[in-house]
């Protein structure tokens, strides 16, 4: 009984510390007072439902706090009737190194898989960009919504990428200059022909593709003549997890919510 009673504590523990460890990022970006990227959290951060990446980072933390609290809980169970009989056996003690074997693995694990999205290289964190989360291009401003992050260094001047680090998604921002009036009108004529209909980003006239089947991964395109130069912004779909598009759609259309013109630089 009380070994029973003790995996169902662990598996209560377990779902709530996966729920608290997925969720965690979404909490602080709900409240200024909490976040450590924003001072004013932009508008819709909070989780609103849920999707398949969502589902797997609650998967993930489930398991990894059940590699620790199950044992642990199991243990705790059977010191409880030991220690009310007087006898503490070998089995226990074995059980014991067994449960801190488990609480190593699940924290090397937890680093192995998290790590390296949070450190990898040419990769900052929106915080630490522009002024809490804004992100300056030519003649534009746009912010960043949680957990999405700037690679600064293309080496091409004009081109900037933001990417979803966790499933490999990006945004592509490519400010074109010196582009001929012809090279526009074929552009735009190939973009019709891919289905693409009149749209307005801050008040600037262009173009939007958005339907399934695009070319080259993108799931949608904007393509705006602004003045002297072009400016292309793509979302591409994660080469991995394709049905994590929707949640990528909502988290573009966040993004360029926020965008903004500015004088030209």
């Amino acid at each position: 009984m009380g070994v029973a009673l003790s995996v169902v504590v662990a598996a209560a523990v377990a779902v709530v510390g996966g729920l608290a460890l997925s969720n965690v990022g979404a909490i602080d970006h709900c409240f200024g007072s909490l976040s450590i990227q924003y001072a004013r959290p932009p508008a819709g951060s909070c989780l609103t439902s849920p999707d398949t990446l969502f589902l797997r980072q609650v998967v993930l933390g489930a398991a990894l706090v059940s590699i620790v609290f199950v044992p642990a809980a199991y243990v705790a169970g059977l010191l409880r009737r030991r220690r009310a009989q007087g006898r503490r056996t070998a089995r226990v003690r074995a059980l014991g190194w067994l449960a801190a074997a488990a609480a190593v693995i699940a924290v090397v694990t937890g680093t192995a898989l998290w790590g390296p999205g949070a450190s990898a290289q040419s990769v900052k964190p929106a915080g630490s960009i522009g002024s809490d989360g804004w992100i300056r291009g030519y003649d534009y401003e746009v912010r960043l919504i949680p957990s999405w992050y700037a690679v600064t260094n293309t080496g091409k001047p004009g081109l900037m990428y933001f990417t979803f680090p966790i499933d490999g998604a990006y945004i592509q921002l490519e400010t074109l200059g010196g582009i001929t009036p012809v090279a526009i009108a074929n552009y735009r004529s190939y973009l019709l022909r891919l289905g693409a209909r009149p749209t307005v980003l801050d008040g600037a006239q262009g173009l939007l593709a958005a339907r399934s089947g695009l070319p080259a991964g993108m799931l949608e395109q904007w393509f705006i003549v602004r003045g002297p130069v072009v400016h292309v912004v793509t979302l591409y779909r994660s080469p991995a997890w394709p049905q994590d598009s929707p949640y990528l759609r909502g988290a573009f259309t966040s993004i360029l919510r926020t965008w903004r013109w500015m004088s030209y630089a």
